[in-house]
């Protein structure tokens, strides 16, 4: 199993740093197979046809495939400090993977908890969270988890 920040979902949230984790499952784990799937491989302009829905139908079965794997959970994580260091993101995201798993295989993902965090209206605090989480939004999280792995 492993994890993947994904800036999409990363920003500032009343107050607070959000971070998304995409969980994703590897071969040898329970359920992957429910998340291997083959798509259509879109190509960037989209479809450039008429408002058909039979031509559209045509043109997806007329597309090449590609295979992939998408996330069993996507998790949402609020960080009060508007300083939560990079290794503090890493390390949620060990144990939002644990937790995910656990209840991933128990058939309920609904499970999945967050400790409470308290909410800011204090602008000061607001823009601090929002720079932080713009920072997130473009820092490497699969690099620097590698690196840390090594050191382990």
């Amino acid at each position: 199993m492993h994890f993947k920040v994904n800036p999409t979902g990363c920003g500032e949230r009343k107050g607070l740093v959000e971070v998304r984790y995409d969980l994703y499952l590897d071969p040898d784990d329970y359920g992957y197979a429910d998340h291997y799937v083959i798509v259509p491989d879109l190509p960037k302009e989209g479809y450039q046809g008429k408002d058909d829905p039979d031509a559209y139908e045509k043109w997806l079965k007329s597309l090449p495939t590609v295979s992939r794997v998408n996330p069993f959970c996507c998790h949402f994580v609020q960080f009060e400090d508007p300083d939560v260091t990079d290794e503090d993101i890493l390390k949620r995201g060990d144990e939002v993977l644990a937790m995910a798993y656990r209840n991933w295989q128990e058939g309920n993902l609904r499970a999945n908890k967050n400790p409470r965090v308290k909410f800011s209206s204090d602008p000061a605090r607001i823009s601090a969270c929002q720079t932080r989480a713009e920072a997130v939004k473009t820092t490497d999280f699969a690099a620097l988890d590698a690196a840390r792995m090594k050191v382990k």
